[in-house]
């Protein structure tokens, strides 16, 4: 609570003087309204021109990569894996642990594959990394599984399965697993039709004012 305290303090002092760059390990909190788009990039006005970006960038929509990283990270960007605990306190060997971390939940090694591809150094901390990373993969499953772009329920499969176990169909013994991917089609279908309605605001919307807006927005809470 201190920390995110000092962050957001910093960030008002950041803002109010014209600074334009990220601080390092300080991420924001996760959006008020993460069920609506609309509202997210209201709020998250960087969010909005690193989703639209990368949407123009691979030909994905925004509302399928989207409701990805909301069910991975819940759009928190410093959150990892942790080992089930037993009473709370007591860490339980067989539990699944693994290395993802950031808001795409990607783990060390297809996210050392996709700076490579890039060719730079990305952080999965950080929203516009985790984005275009979420795409990057969304295009090879395309490519490599002939899944179509906007199919959020086999796109989450195969992202959260890995490509190799999408084709073994490992996920067809995995009913939570598939649960999980219609709440993602869900979703990602109720993003979509938000984000046509306001995608024209969003577009036209001045950086002035929306600076006015965020300013305002955190003082009062």
């Amino acid at each position: 609570m201190r920390k995110a305290f000092a962050c957001r303090r910093w960030l008002s002092l950041l803002i109010l003087g014209g600074a334009s760059f990220p601080i390092q390990g300080c991420t924001p909190p996760p959006p008020r309204y993460p069920e609506n788009i609309c509202a997210i990039f209201n709020e998250r006005r960087a969010w909005y021109r690193a989703a639209e970006e990368s949407a123009q960038k691979w030909e994905i929509p925004v509302s399928v990569t989207m409701s990805i990283i909301y069910q991975e990270s819940g759009f928190r960007g410093q959150v990892g894996t942790r080992r089930n605990r037993l009473f709370g306190v007591i860490p339980i060997p067989t539990s699944h642990i693994t290395s993802a971390y950031g808001y795409a939940q990607a783990e060390n090694g297809v996210w050392d594959e996709y700076q490579k591809a890039q060719g730079e150094w990305l952080r999965r901390h950080r929203f516009r990394d985790s984005f275009d990373f979420v795409d990057w993969y969304i295009t090879g499953a395309s490519k490599r599984l002939s899944l179509e772009k906007t199919d959020a329920y086999n796109q989450y499969l195969a992202y959260h399965e890995g490509i190799s176990g999408y084709r073994r169909k490992l996920y067809e013994n995995k009913p939570e697993i598939k649960k999980v991917a219609e709440i993602v089609q869900a979703r990602a279908d109720q993003y979509e039709i938000q984000y046509h309605a306001c995608a024209p605001q969003l577009r036209n919307r001045s950086f002035v004012r929306w600076i006015f807006e965020a300013v305002l927005a955190h003082l009062v809470g």
